[in-house]
């Protein structure tokens, strides 16, 4: 069983990533409140996501 905490918080770092990739204004957001607000996303998706 994978630890679903270590999950979202995986899937957290890669959005935040791509999202400052993809949008400059991103930038400019400090990053825990970029976090804060994947947050939930995170979570959404891994319900999606199939794993033992």
């Amino acid at each position: 069983q994978i630890d679903r905490t270590y999950l979202s918080d995986r899937v957290l770092n890669q959005l935040s990533i791509h999202l400052q990739k993809r949008d400059k204004h991103v930038n400019l957001l400090p990053k825990q409140i970029i976090r804060e607000r994947m947050k939930p996303i995170a979570e959404d998706l891994l319900d999606y996501l199939p794993y033992d």
